[in-house]
């Protein structure tokens, strides 16, 4: 766990530094969710994206990246449930799973 922290922390914390504008996710998630393509994984948390647009995913399933990558901090298990319960109310139940 140490190892992963310490090597991939710097690189995920700079990239979000550097990729604020997550503006595209209401004109790339309906792209997707008309592709061929059966999963599709969005960041949650870190881009601040309103949850509705994974709604234009219906029909794939959907990995719902609930921990934060633009911290260092250890989010709470309830945290992290809340948020997937939270995008339960756009993906169907069946189709959803969590994900960093």
């Amino acid at each position: 766990m140490n190892w992963l922290r310490l090597t991939f922390s710097p690189v995920v914390l700079a990239w979000k530094t550097r990729y604020e504008d997550w503006s595209h996710y209401p004109r790339t998630l309906p792209l997707l969710g008309r592709s061929a393509i059966d999963q599709v994984s969005g960041e949650c948390p870190a881009s601040g994206v309103d949850l509705a647009v994974l709604e234009a995913l219906l029909g794939k399933d959907v990995m719902v990246g609930d921990i934060d990558v633009g911290t260092e901090g250890v989010e709470a298990p309830e945290l992290v449930a809340e948020r997937t319960r939270a995008a339960l109310g756009h993906v169907d139940p069946d189709r959803i799973s969590a994900g960093a």
